[in-house]
């Protein structure tokens, strides 16, 4: 019974639809022809001229890294701006640029000694 029902609010609505249609003005039929014929067209395109999925993920996580970057560049206020010290001595980091200068150093060559020879007692 309920089958009925339907098949007969399916042909009423169809009846009202056609004579909605044919009362249109001849104007707004042909535009909705072509909206239609456009929209059609449009669903039968391939969808690969956008953005994809593929293309933004690789873009999001490089922009991450980024902002992650300068998150940790950012000098936070209240840090100590003094060079570290160098490891088993009590001198900064300055000293450094020193030893990585293009300069030829001999003192060098005999590192050890002369950091010996820095912690001797003088001698008379």
């Amino acid at each position: 019974m309920a089958d009925q029902d339907d098949r007969g609010l399916e042909q009423a609505s169809r009846a009202l639809y056609r004579r909605r249609a044919d009362a249109l003005d001849p104007e707004v039929r042909r535009r909705l022809t072509e909206a239609r014929k456009e929209a059609l067209a449009r669903a039968e395109r391939p969808a690969g001229r956008g953005l994809r999925l593929p293309v933004l993920v690789p873009a999001g996580a490089a922009a991450a890294v980024a902002a992650a970057a300068v998150v940790l560049l950012i000098r936070q206020p209240g840090m100590d701006t003094d060079p570290a010290p160098l490891a088993g001595t009590n001198e900064p980091a300055e000293d450094m640029e020193i030893l990585l200068g293009n300069e030829e150093l001999e003192l060098l060559d005999n590192l050890d000694f002369y950091l010996w020879l820095e912690d001797e007692p003088e001698t008379g």
